[in-house]
């Protein structure tokens, strides 16, 4: 009997015999490489009990190291194992998709055919109706601004202006032979009686609006008058206002100018006095006076004149005793310079005599060597020799002038 020929529970039954029959070869592939329920639980029950103490605990560190590599070689046995059994089953399912496609493709590309022309049918069908729709719509603006553009508005449905009644329905779907033979000319007959009305009636509002302007117009010519005249006083106003500031503003011209020639006058005496102007600071100084500028500008003649005579008094008594200090300075310089050249002059008779005294030595001291060999005189002469060329200074600090004085006392004693 073939698999077509079994009942539904036959057919499950057999699928469950053939699930039970991959499950027992999965079972022993697996028992091959070592791998079964009870390994399993072992293996989850040594996991358990496989612990690293700390950082420290090296044999624990070792056993839980061994043991996950152990474990790493069973699984991928059982890996291996597994993928093995699936190749029949995978050999089966590419079978079975290569012969859906086989059969499948040939009956989607006779849809898709189908299904194009189903759409171009249906596009069309679409077309019609839409531009049907379009038309309708087209039409029942222009009527409906039309029927508006003469007066009549839409109420409940209903296009109504005086005594033309029509439903909007009605307009819309009217021929175009009833539209204008019989709705569109209600609705002008209406219009035009509106319009006759309207121009009347416009023509009185006209009539009523130029007797307005007329009376505006006196009105107008009345107010222009009075702005004249108001402008007439406002400028006279204007003018006496005018002159008056300009009398106000030569007498503060007047003033400021004479104002200046008082100060430039002060300024002239402050600088007789020797007295300079800063910019930065906006005042007058000469030691020991300083005055601001504000206060030359303002204060009153008696207290500037009174200023200038304690000024006077104030710096020459400054400049007095300054020249006092400067001749004292120079005295002071001149008694130290002279001090200094009286030193110089000592310190050279001290050296000339010195001189004059190493060379009654050397005169002494080259008599006596003549007694010596010959060859020890030669050789001391080639030291002397050597030794004169040793250049001395007049030395002015004290530190150095000592130093300078032992060298001559040195050279003094050997030539």
């Amino acid at each position: 009997m073939s698999t077509e020929e079994l009942q539904p529970n036959d057919q499950a039954v057999l699928v469950l015999a053939e699930e039970v029959d991959l499950e027992t070869k999965a079972e022993l592939a697996l028992k091959k490489v070592g791998i079964d329920d009870k390994v399993l639980a072992a293996l989850k029950e040594k996991a358990a009990t496989i612990k690293i103490k700390d950082f420290n605990d090296k044999e624990g560190f070792k056993a839980a190291t061994e043991f996950r590599k152990d474990v790493k070689r069973l699984r991928i046995l059982g890996e291996k194992a597994c993928k093995e059994g699936r190749e029949e089953a995978n050999k089966i399912r590419d079978f079975w998709v290569e012969k859906q496609r086989s059969v499948v493709e040939p009956m989607e590309a006779i849809e898709e055919t189908l299904e194009i022309e189903e759409k171009k049918f249906k596009a069309e069908q679409e077309r019609i109706k839409e531009e049907e729709k379009n038309r309708i719509q087209l039409q029942a603006a222009t009527r409906a601004q039309d029927l508006i553009g003469l007066g009549a508005f839409v109420s409940n449905g209903t296009f109504i202006l005086g005594d033309a009644v029509f439903e909007v329905a009605m307009v819309n779907e009217a021929d175009e032979d009833l539209y204008h033979q019989d709705i569109l000319p209600e609705f002008q007959k209406v219009w035009q009686k509106n319009e006759d009305a309207r121009l009347a009636k416009e023509k009185e509002e006209q009539e009523r609006q130029e007797a307005i302007r007329q009376q505006e117009s006196d009105l107008k010519a009345q107010q222009e008058k009075l702005e004249a005249d108001r402008k007439e006083l406002e400028e006279k106003l204007a003018e006496q206002h005018r002159q008056e500031d300009e009398k106000k503003r030569q007498a503060e011209e007047e003033s400021r100018k004479a104002a200046q020639v008082v100060y430039e006058g002060r300024v002239a005496k402050l600088e007789e006095l020797g007295m300079v102007y800063s910019v930065r600071e906006k005042m007058f100084k000469k030691h020991p006076v300083v005055i601001h500028d504000v206060d030359v500008h303002n204060t009153s003649d008696e207290n500037f004149e009174s200023f200038l005579g304690t000024s006077r008094t104030a710096i020459s008594d400054a400049e007095e005793a300054a020249r006092k200090k400067k001749e004292e300075d120079d005295a002071e310089v001149e008694k130290k310079r002279q001090e200094e050249s009286d030193r110089k002059a000592k310190e050279k008779a001290d050296a000339d005599e010195k001189e004059r005294q190493r060379k009654q030595k050397e005169e002494e001291d080259r008599k006596a060597e003549e007694l010596l060999t010959a060859g020890e005189k030669k050789q001391w002469e080639q030291v002397v020799k050597h030794l004169k060329t040793t250049p001395t200074f007049d030395m002015h600090s004290g530190h150095y002038r000592l130093k300078m004085k032992a060298v001559r006392e040195f050279l003094a004693t050997i030539k």
